[in-house]
């Protein structure tokens, strides 16, 4: 991980900076009133979380003190102006009344946090001339890393500054104009919007939720292996033991890339089932407490997930009450984030590269979030894919209500990864799934048994924790369907005979794609198959089921009709409105022909707009349907109008006040290039 700078720099630096930017807005007020001061601090915690996404994981209580201190001591000099000079202090931090536990989530979630640089991929294979590009814009100070020595792919970093999301995405579109730079965006910590600067919260009920809790459960989800039950996956070990086959995944070794994984009794870590000695701490191999070891610390927090790690692997490899999915395989856990939302795809690809390389035959990953616009998480999935591993991927959960577009999340939704999506034990769609077309398959997702993490098991106990509970997630479908993954190539022999059968690797996963595509599933009544794949995993049709024949094979290429069809509609739309007002599209209009931004770079900054703000869809919508949602699609909020109404008798008018909505929202979030495209 790069060197970043102290944590004073990194909390106080983009508060002071938010702070002096919005003072002006209250000129003329009497900024001693305690009513004022409050405003001002609600102002500049708004425009924080607009900007800085990392201090959305703090609690809001610890932001607004921590503002409303630096703002005193604003107040307090007689020339404003001054603190521009000023640099922050480590002395400056302490002087804030914060407990070790408020400083502790500062250092995960300081403000300043958000940008760690920028990813970028080069035109043709000259890492100096994209090093030079980088220094010639930015400042010589820049370091530039290529990322894999095999990809054109690079991450240019300076420990020395900090940036906002806007001026990062404003940065990123002036490399895209440079000649050795093909593709640029800015590293981002992403942690979702709250609902207040136009997002939705997550529901993170699956690290909550206890059977002894308050929360409900279906009475057909007692019995503790009901969703391995529902898969049929009993018949499928069955069968191949029948066979003469290797059942339970035997002879396989599946990738976990998770928050880390704690002691339990449900786990064999033995390093000879969970091969705890092979995997890492790709996250922060620094740790004082785990160091580099793919533990779980446990830490607490808004956000964060402690535990998550420990409840997916054990669906994989459960032992005592719980029976895995693939209890004899192999399993190398990697932690890659504390949360399973603070996305950052170069975390991700560095996860999916470390576990391909230590000779994992199928992957299994819980999280997910925006899109990648540039191409190294891509890459790496395909070269994963090419060599044969099976990669599955949460679809994810559900972000905010069924009426905002439930997106199928980063990596799930490319085309070399099997998207899994949920159900629940009535054979029906679980309501916080993610859904959409780039789905591949259904498996138990709600009320699932699982290893309950306990805070401290760090290392073996006698005797060590052994509860199990019930909870909710797409995390817990995707390790069912990846250890039916791992028995599947068991049954045929492994990933080597495979390849052996087929001629090359790459055919192997597809395989595997092709059957859930086409046999491996059971459709109940009703079931949509636009949203949600198939069906329901089926391990029996899919043990029992021939090899597809090789001409059959290939990926499917994924729609994704909300980062696709849709952006490229939002600039049709603003074109449609400058030609009712003016004539031909203005050159601002034309995707910000003026502003030194492509075309394809303001898209991929709207596309994560959009995943991150799913306001602006709704904003941006007045006719165009978002095809990944099965409900209605949303309204505007100054228009009751049905859906079929809105798509025939949409006015110029509809068109201007949407627009205009947007217009403010952008304007708190977006480069200065999206917003003179789009305004």
């Amino acid at each position: 991980m790069p060197t970043q700078p102290t944590l004073a720099a990194r909390v106080l630096s983009p508060i002071r900076t938010v702070i002096q930017r919005i003072l002006p807005e209250f000129a003329g007020e009497l900024l001693g009133s305690p009513e004022i001061r409050e405003k001002i601090v609600l102002a500049a915690d708004a425009t924080l979380i607009n900007e800085f996404p990392a201090a959305r994981a703090l609690p809001g209580e610890l932001r607004r003190r921590i503002i409303a201190r630096i703002l005193d001591s604003i107040l307090g000099e007689p020339d404003t102006r001054s603190l521009t000079r000023a640099t922050p202090t480590k002395a400056a931090l302490e002087a804030l009344p914060l407990s070790k536990e408020e400083l502790a989530q500062l250092e995960i979630s300081a403000p300043g946090n958000s940008v760690r640089g920028f990813l970028i991929d080069g035109h043709g294979d000259n890492e100096d001339e994209v090093a030079s590009a980088v220094k010639d814009l930015l400042g010589e100070k820049w370091q530039i890393t290529r990322l894999d020595p095999h990809l054109n792919c690079y991450r240019a970093t300076n420990p020395n500054v900090i940036l906002s999301v806007p001026e990062a995405w404003s940065l990123s579109h002036q490399l895209d104009e440079t000649k050795a730079i093909e593709n640029a965006e800015p590293d981002i910590e992403w942690i979702p919007a709250p609902p207040e600067i136009g997002g939705e919260t997550p529901d993170f009920r699956s690290t909550v939720r206890s059977s002894a809790g308050a929360d409900s459960h279906l009475s057909c989800s007692t019995q503790i292996s009901w969703h391995l039950n529902l898969i049929n996956a009993p018949a499928a070990w069955a069968f191949s033991k029948q066979s003469g086959k290797p059942a339970h995944g035997k002879g396989v070794t599946i990738g976990q890339l998770d928050t880390g994984i704690t002691y339990h009794a449900e786990l064999p870590i033995n390093n000879q089932h969970i091969l705890l000695n092979k995997g890492r701490n790709l996250y922060d191999p620094q740790h004082p407490v785990v160091g580099n070891k793919p533990l779980d610390p446990m830490i607490q927090g808004k956000f964060l997930n402690p535990g998550h790690g420990t409840s997916t692997i054990s669906i994989l490899t459960g032992h005592k009450k719980l029976s895995g999915s693939a209890r004899d395989a192999k399993i190398i856990p990697f932690r890659i984030n504390p949360s399973v939302v603070h996305f950052e795809p170069v975390r991700i690809a560095e996860g999916i590269r470390h576990a391909h390389e230590a000779g994992c035959d199928v992957i299994t990953m819980s999280m997910g979030g925006p899109p990648s616009k540039t191409k190294y998480l891509d890459q790496v999935v395909a070269r994963a894919a090419e060599d044969g591993v099976i990669i599955c991927c949460a679809a994810g959960n559900q972000i905010g209500s069924n009426n905002v577009t439930p997106l199928v999340v980063w990596p799930a939704a490319l085309d070399q990864v099997i998207a899994v999506a949920g159900c629940n034990c009535q054979e029906e769609i679980w309501s916080g799934s993610s859904r959409g077309p780039e789905v591949n398959i259904t498996a138990p997702a709600q009320s699932i048994w699982r290893a309950a993490a306990v805070t401290g098991s760090l290392t073996p106990a006698n005797p060590p924790p052994d509860g199990v509970i019930r909870g909710d997630g797409t995390s817990f479908a995707t390790p069912t369907v990846a250890g039916l993954a791992a028995c599947w190539l068991a049954h045929h022999g492994g990933r080597k005979a495979l390849t052996k059968h087929y001629g090359a690797a790459s055919y192997v996963p597809q395989a595997f794609a092709k059957l859930l595509e086409t046999v491996a599933y059971r459709r109940p009544p009703g079931w949509n198959t636009k949203l949600m794949g198939p069906g329901i995993l089926d391990a029996k049709k899919l043990l029992e089921a021939p090899l597809p024949a090789k001409g059959v094979l290939g990926w499917k290429k994924k729609k994704h009709a909300w980062a696709g069809s849709f952006v490229g509609g939002v600039f049709q739309l603003v074109n449609s409105r400058a030609s009712v007002r003016s004539g031909p599209p203005s050159p601002r209009a034309r995707a910000g022909a003026t502003s030194g931004a492509s075309p394809a770079g303001l898209h991929g900054e709207l596309a994560y707009l959009l995943f991150d703000r799913p306001v602006l869809a709704k904003l941006l919508n007045p006719e165009l349907e978002l095809e990944a949602s099965d409900s209605p699609a949303p309204t505007t909020r100054r228009s009751g109008a049905s859906a079929s109404t809105r798509t025939t008798a949409v006015n110029a008018r509809a068109h201007e006040e949407c627009l205009e909505d947007a217009a403010l929202l952008l304007r708190s979030c977006a480069s200065r290039q999206l917003t003179d495209a789009l305004s």
